[in-house]
Order: C-alpha cells, then structure tokens, then sequence
C-alpha cells in the first residue's frame, strides 16, 4: 500500500507544478518540462510495475 501513498504524492507535485505554471504564469523552461517529464515516468512506472 505504500505505492499509493507515492503515486498520490507524484500527482500531487505534479499538479502544484502545472498549476503554478497555468494560474501564476511561472516560467516554464526545458529543466522543469524534463523534471515533470520525470515525475510522471515514476508514476506511471510505479502503477503499472505494483
């Protein structure tokens, strides 16, 4: 049960980061789309691997 708290905890961040993008209009630049790239990788990997 421990995957779940992750993958809530990845949505989550992830969520901050795209609304902070689209609501606040913080800068959006390669360093942070390959982070968030990251970040949903893990998700992903971690729901379809448990």
């Amino acid at each position: 049960m421990a995957w779940v708290y992750l993958i809530i905890a990845g949505i989550g961040a992830l969520g901050a980061v795209l609304l902070g993008i689209f609501l606040f209009n913080e800068p959006v630049n390669a360093l942070r789309i390959v982070f968030l790239g990251l970040i949903l990788t893990g998700i992903l990997d971690l729901k379809f691997t448990s």
